[in-house]
């Protein structure tokens, strides 16, 4: 997710990539680090994979455009009639739906407004969490208790290491990490 996440950024807006990719390039890690320790357990087990189906559906591409449209007018309405203090509720609930079209309209806007140009990459890493911890409820909702628990146990590190971003990320940390390893 993360890759995808910073090949958009770098499509719409170079420039947000570069104050993104740090703290997502660390989120990202500290996903893998569980994700590669379970890998290894499970390594020689066999498993059964399910039945692919066809991802390229019209009705897929429509709801995303949608959704794309419908977060770029509410992270637009959040910034006209809030004065931005609606940005990070509106990224949980993006979260939930959809991380990408949150972080489309984000790069979009980010070329707009200097504050989202500094702070965005905080509504991605929001959203990011916010799926996390949807997906797991799923995970307990539809499956079992078990699995929840093991949902749980990949991303406890990576949710704590989001919240320690978004809390103790210095502002201005992008502007040194962006001159000593980001050359555009």
């Amino acid at each position: 997710m993360f890759v995808r996440l910073m090949v958009e950024m770098a499509v719409i807006s170079p420039e947000f990539l570069a104050r993104a990719f740090v703290p997502l390039s660390l989120l990202m890690l500290l996903t893998l680090l569980p994700v590669a320790a379970l890998w290894r357990r499970v390594q020689g087990e066999s498993s059964r994979m399910p039945e692919p189906r066809n991802p390229t559906h019209l009705t897929s591409a429509i709801l995303f455009a949608a959704m794309y449209a419908l977060v770029l007018f509410a992270l637009a309405a959040a910034k006209d009639y809030t004065e931005g203090q609606a940005y990070y509720p509106l990224a949980m609930l993006s979260g939930i739906a959809d991380v990408d079209a949150l972080n489309l309209s984000t790069a979009r806007l980010a070329q707009l407004d200097p504050e989202i140009m500094r702070n965005g990459w905080r509504l991605v890493v929001v959203a990011v969490l916010s799926s996390m911890v949807f997906k797991a409820a799923l995970a307990g909702i539809l499956g079992s208790w078990r699995l929840l628990v093991q949902v749980a146990g990949l991303y406890w590190l990576p949710f704590l290491g989001g919240l320690g971003l978004l809390l103790f990320w210095p502002d201005g940390a992008d502007a040194w990490v962006r001159s000593a390893i980001w050359r555009p």
